[in-house]
């Protein structure tokens, strides 16, 4: 009898399971309810499935290499679990957890990179102002034309030109005359998706 309950853990462990049965399984972490020394986690598998599991003071948690108390595992930690049957309510039984490493989000400025070369292609925005530059900040611009002044919010991934090269938003400036494609978000407020200054130069 324990022979084959070996087996059957051994296997789950090879296996990589979703959390609730015994074995080596990847899961994070949606919230914690407990104490230092006893309580649950709650854990969602990669395939999706959330599951209620025990820990005690016998639970090894380790991070960089060093154990660390149950309380420290917070929302969206990403675990490598070594689970065993559950008890009472619990799915499921912590023996250890290892903290994986959190893969990278992409820069603002590699996302930006991307949002250009989109835009580039399928340009966004149905409006187009021209105009000079009365006011500015780092949420908007207020743009004097010829009909009335403009106030526009400047988003984070808003493109600035000048003189047919990508610039920093740095690069605007007061009095600076600009076309300003834009749009209006859920607010009907109108949003800068790019500014322009400066000459474009023709070959000769």
């Amino acid at each position: 009898m324990r022979a084959a309950l070996l087996g059957t853990f051994f296997a789950g462990l090879l296996a990589g399971q979703e959390p609730g049965s015994p074995g080596l399984v990847s899961a994070e972490v949606l919230e914690l309810e407990g104490t230092s020394s006893s309580g649950t986690v709650v854990l969602r598998g990669e395939q999706g499935r959330v599951t209620r599991c025990g820990y005690d003071s016998k639970t090894y948690i380790e991070m960089r290499k060093e154990r660390v108390p149950a309380n420290a595992l917070r929302e969206g930690d990403r675990l490598e679990l070594l689970l065993d049957r559950g008890v009472g309510a619990a799915a499921c039984y912590v023996r250890s957890a290892h903290f994986l490493p959190t893969p990278p989000r992409p820069s603002a400025r590699s996302a930006a990179s991307s949002l250009y070369v989109i835009d580039s292609i399928y340009p966004r925005g149905n409006l187009t102002f021209a105009g000079v530059v009365v006011k500015l900040s780092p949420e908007r611009l207020v743009l004097h034309t010829r009909s009335a002044e403009e106030r526009i919010l400047l988003r984070p991934d808003t493109r600035y030109v000048d003189s047919g090269v990508a610039v920093e938003a740095s690069g605007l400036g007061l009095n600076r005359r600009v076309f300003v494609r834009c749009g209006r978000n859920l607010d009907n407020e109108l949003e800068a998706f790019q500014v322009v200054w400066g000459e474009i130069l023709q070959p000769k």
